[in-house]
């Protein structure tokens, strides 16, 4: 359109070519949008991991430098197995990985973020003989932020 215009994170204004200028208006009454949000997911195939595998969620991500949290997230049907946050500087590639702790129904999870590792781990009760759906997510915690999702992969290695 004619005369598109940036005005705010929440607005912009544009012409009709048969008409006068359509006013300004918000997308979302002015609200920034801070809900997790799914941007991909896949079905991990029932009893794929093994008592002792794993699954490892490649991630390289960025967003903008502000000094609030960009997080991206795995899911395994749900239950919040990893979470990335990043404030400042907040470009990376970092690794979600889980294991199953000895049984296909008890996992730990650890975080390892370009080369180094996280500080703590999580553990959840899923169970991995039947079909799972892992998810990565991601969310903002402050209006003007944005989180970008470059690239993704996961990899699952079966063990026992």
């Amino acid at each position: 359109y004619p005369g598109f215009a940036y005005v705010d994170a929440n607005t912009i204004t544009f012409q009709r070519a048969m008409s006068a200028t359509v006013a300004s208006e918000s997308m979302n009454a002015g609200a920034a949008f801070l809900s997790t949000r799914t941007v991909c997911s896949l079905v991990v195939p029932g009893k794929s991991i093994g008592a002792y595998g794993s699954v490892r969620v490649n991630v390289s991500r960025g967003g903008d430098t502000s000094a609030n949290f960009k997080q991206v997230k795995t899911f395994l049907s749900g239950a919040n197995m990893n979470t990335w946050s990043l404030a400042a500087f907040p470009w990376g590639f970092g690794s979600l990985t889980f294991c199953n702790n000895g049984t296909e129904n008890s996992q730990v999870a650890i975080l390892a973020v370009d080369g180094g590792s996280g500080s703590a781990s999580s553990q959840q009760a899923v169970d991995t003989t039947a079909d799972q759906t892992l998810s990565v997510s991601m969310v903002v915690q402050a209006a003007g932020q944005f989180a970008i999702l470059e690239n993704t992969w996961a990899e699952i290695t079966r063990i026992g």
